[in-house]
C-alpha cells in the first residue's frame, strides 16, 4: 500500500530526515484538517524554510529555458541528453 510505496522511496533516496505530518486529529482517512497540517509545517521550521527559499530563488525556470541557458554545461555533463533535446 501506500507505506510500502513510501518505504520503497525512502531507501532510494539520501534522506537524513522525515517528518511526519498528521492530515487530521480524528484519525480517519480522507479527512484534512489544513490549519492542523500548516501548524505542523511551521512547527517543523518547514514554513520559514520556504519562505526563505523563495526571497532567496523567487523564479523558477522552465525546463526548456534552464536547457537553452545553461547548454554548455549540458554538453559535458550528459551530453546523450543534449542530443536528444536538440
Amino acid at each position: 500500500g501506500q507505506l510500502t510505496e513510501l518505504m520503497s522511496n525512502i531507501g532510494q533516496t539520501r534522506t537524513r530526515y522525515i517528518r511526519c505530518i498528521k492530515p487530521n486529529t480524528v484519525k480517519k482517512p480522507l479527512v484534512m484538517q489544513h490549519w492542523s497540517a500548516v501548524e505542523q509545517l511551521r512547527c517543523a521550521g518547514v514554513v520559514a524554510a520556504v519562505t526563505i527559499s523563495r526571497s532567496a530563488f523567487p523564479n523558477r525556470l522552465e525546463h526548456e529555458i534552464t536547457l537553452d541557458r545553461f547548454a554548455g554545461l549540458w554538453h559535458k555533463a550528459l551530453p546523450e541528453v543534449v542530443s536528444s533535446n536538440h
